[in-house]
Order: structure tokens, then sequence, then C-alpha cells
């Protein structure tokens, strides 16, 4: 599998090791910004949530 995209690369592209490199590199970051999305949005759900119950019950 990796040689056959490696090999598309660079017909597409004289420089397709460097596209290869740079998709990859746009893949883990868009993965990460989803990953601490998804990390924030659950500690903002459950923990944050969880605090303003327990003010609302003193």
């Amino acid at each position: 599998m990796w040689q056959t995209v490696q090999r598309l690369c660079k017909q597409i592209c004289p420089k397709g090791d460097k596209l290869l490199r740079y998709s990859y590199m746009a893949s883990a970051a868009i993965f990460c910004y989803f990953a601490v999305y998804v990390i924030l949005s659950g500690y903002n759900e459950f923990v944050d949530a969880g605090a303003v119950e327990q003010l609302h019950a003193l």
C-alpha cells in the first residue's frame, strides 16, 4: 500500500516525497486538533457540570 501511494504521488508531482510528508503532517495536525477538542469538550461537559451541580446543592 505504501509503495503504491508513494509511486502515485511521484507521478502527480516530481517532488512526491515532500507532498506525501506534508499530507501526513496535515493529517496528524487535524487529528490532534480534534483529539484536543473532544478531550476539552468532555471535560467541560462532565467535570464542570458536576461542579455546578454541587454548588447548587449547597
